[in-house]
Parts: C-alpha cells; sequence; structure tokens
C-alpha cells in the first residue's frame, strides 16, 4: 500500500496553481500569428515533412508525459484512492495540461495546413509568395522548385490517415495504462508488476521515438528555412513565441511535481534522464530548431 503522505508529491503550491497554467494561453498565442499565415499565405514554406514530424513528435511527448512513472500516479490518487480532489486534484493534473496544449496546436496548425495546402497546380504561385515585398515577378525553375511549399510525397490524406492512426495507437495506449488501478492494493501483485512492466517499456518507447522524431523534425525545419527563408507561409513573429513558449514549457516540465525516484535509480543518469529530464530535452532540442530556422529567415542568405 502507498503511505498517506504518497499523494502529496503532486501538489503544486498555491503560486504554482496560479501561475503555471498561464503557459497554456501562452503557446496557443504562440502559435497564432502563424495560423493567421497559413490562412492567408497557404503553405508556401512548410514541407509536408515538416508539418508530419512535428504532429508526431507532439504525440509521443504527450504520450511520454501520460506514462511517466514519476508522474502517472497522480492520477491513481484522484480516481481510486481519492485523496486528491478540488483544486488538489486541478493542481496535479496541471502538468498534463501543459503538454496536452502543446499537441493541441500542433494539431490545429495541422488542420490549417490541409486546409489552406498549396495544392500541385497552385506550384507556380507559391514562389511568388516567397518575396518580401509581395510583388508577382517570374523566377528561374530552380528557384520555383525551391521556393515551392508542395510535397509530392504525401497527400493531405494520406497525412491526416498517418497522424491520426499514430495518435489513436500511442494515446490510446497511454491513457489505457494511465488511469488503469496501479499497484496499491486494488489489484494483485502479479497484475501489478505486469502493469508497472508495461508502463516502463512503452514509456521508454515513446522517450526514444521522441527524440528520434524530434531531432527530424529539427532537420526538416532548418532544410525548409534554407531552401525558402523568404516564403511568406511562415510566421518569424510566432517563431520567436514558440522559441519563448517552448522554453518556458520545458522548464515547467523539468520542475513538475513528482514521486520520489526508486532507490536504485537515485544515483542512476540515465533513471533521472528518463523520468525527469527526457521530456524537457525534447522540448529544448525543439527549440533549437525553432532558434537555426528564424535565424535564417530573420537573415536570409543572399542567392546571388
Amino acid at each position: 500500500m502507498l503511505s498517506s503522505d504518497y499523494c502529496s508529491y503532486f501538489v503544486l503550491s498555491p503560486v504554482r496553481t496560479i501561475l503555471e497554467p498561464l503557459i497554456v494561453p501562452a503557446l496557443l498565442l504562440a502559435y497564432l500569428p502563424q495560423y493567421v499565415e497559413t490562412w492567408r499565405y497557404g503553405t508556401a514554406g512548410i514541407s509536408g515533412r515538416f508539418m508530419l514530424c512535428l504532429c508526431l513528435c507532439s504525440t509521443l511527448q504527450l504520450a511520454a508525459r501520460l506514462v511517466n512513472p514519476a508522474g502517472a500516479p497522480a492520477v491513481n490518487c484522484i480516481l481510486y484512492r481519492e485523496e486528491l480532489r478540488g483544486i488538489k486534484a486541478f493542481s496535479a493534473l496541471i502538468g498534463y495540461f501543459q503538454v496536452l496544449s502543446q499537441w493541441l496546436c500542433a494539431m490545429i496548425w495541422l488542420y490549417f495546413f490541409l486546409r489552406f495546402r498549396n495544392s500541385e497546380r497552385d506550384a507556380e504561385y507559391a514562389p511568388l509568395l516567397a518575396n518580401e515585398d509581395g510583388s508577382r515577378h517570374a523566377q528561374d525553375n530552380e528557384s520555383s522548385a525551391r521556393t515551392s511549399a508542395v510535397p509530392r510525397g504525401m497527400s493531405s490524406d494520406q497525412m491526416f490517415f498517418v497522424v491520426f492512426a499514430h495518435a489513436f495507437f500511442f494515446l490510446g495506449t497511454a491513457i489505457g495504462l494511465l488511469v488503469a488501478p496501479k499497484a496499491s492494493g486494488l489489484r494483485g501483485p502479479a497484475d501489478g508488476v505486469l502493469q508497472s512492466l508495461c508502463t516502463y517499456v512503452f514509456h521508454l518507447l515513446c522517450i526514444w521515438l521522441g527524440l528520434v522524431q524530434v531531432i527530424a523534425l529539427c532537420v526538416a525545419q532548418v532544410r525548409d528555412a534554407w531552401t525558402s527563408p523568404r516564403a511568406k507561409g511562415i510566421s518569424i513573429l510566432s517563431l520567436a513565441l514558440q522559441v519563448a513558449a517552448l522554453l518556458a514549457l520545458a522548464v515547467l516540465q523539468l520542475f513538475r511535481p513528482r514521486a520520489p525516484l526508486l532507490p536504485s535509480w537515485r544515483t542512476e543518469f540515465w533513471g533521472k534522464f528518463f523520468e525527469h529530464w527526457a521530456l524537457s530535452a525534447n522540448y529544448c532540442i525543439m527549440v533549437i530548431g525553432h532558434v537555426v530556422a528564424l535565424f535564417i529567415r530573420a537573415f536570409p542568405p543572399y542567392r546571388g
């Protein structure tokens, strides 16, 4: 059985309970200029590869947060132990809402991307949107191919299916593991061991896949910025705001309330990394990609 003080680990202080939810509207405001740019100019400068990586990465981040062994027992304290109610329950769930908001922002951007995606017949118009002054002038074929934001590898329907199936599997599995009764006398010891093992394995899977995906995201983002630095479909303001918001999110997740590590993991680097630092590191890698892309778009290279 868990001690009576166990659930108190997940409750924030009153000041943090008031301030930390502000990251949710901050993330939405950071993405808002990008939604407007996509609505106005379509997807010039945004590749399908980047958008796919962003959605898959955000899904893996949310799944990893849901099943994190140091934080998931908070839900057990709310649903089954009934020791966290009202404001205490809300305080314990703030960390989930923060990561969920980042995922929702990515999914909203996906909607705008698919809704206003430049079709192949618009490819010759896409370079016109890449001009800083919005003027229309002819470009050579190489420049047209470079600045066109029309990914030909995956259709919109295919992209939607991949993102939906990926989210259905990873988030469905994560939610199932999250809301299942934990090994606290509510189930037999054998079930508790099996469930804990499944949770740890799934958490490690989400962390490793998330790290690979976020690196792929950065590569795609920098490539898009380099090949079409003046594309009007990308908001420089939104990039700058996302850098600040994602840094704040990384810090909040690093210092989120959590249960103590297992004794055997307290001095182990990998134990601390997977349970404490991995998600924040994931967001920091996203920030690096944003900063590089922001620099390229703010100071576009001279093409001659």
